[in-house]
């Protein structure tokens, strides 16, 4: 593909990328991810995003079990809260998400306070 087909890559008609996906929300039990992960995924829809909610569950663990419970869907995390983190460890969960999901990996890092 040549280089300027690469930048059309995606685009709809109009020229605007369209995503539809789909976000699970922290206060729904982690029990319920799988089935809404593979609904999703069935659904067509091309993204879930997830984010950490500090002190109850872990949004990398999330990411990596809806990414193996699905085939084609994009998986998201909102938002990673750096100050709780350490940044290294952090770097290396990442970059096995990468890894065994290559191109299906969405993180966002950022300060998670929401004042």
């Amino acid at each position: 593909m040549e280089p300027a087909e690469q930048a059309g890559a995606g685009l709809g008609k109009d020229g605007c990328m369209t995503t539809l996906g789909a976000v699970f929300l922290p206060q729904l039990p982690p029990e319920r991810l799988r089935d809404v992960a593979r609904s999703a995924d069935e659904a067509g829809l091309q993204e879930l995003w997830l984010w950490e909610d500090c002190f109850r569950e872990s949004a990398i663990a999330s990411a990596a079990a809806a990414l193996a419970w699905t085939e084609r869907l994009h998986v998201g995390v909102g938002l990673l809260p750096v100050p709780l983190r350490n940044v290294a460890v952090t770097a290396m969960k990442i970059a096995t998400l990468h890894r065994l999901f290559p191109g299906r990996v969405r993180v966002g890092v950022g300060h998670g306070v929401q004042d």
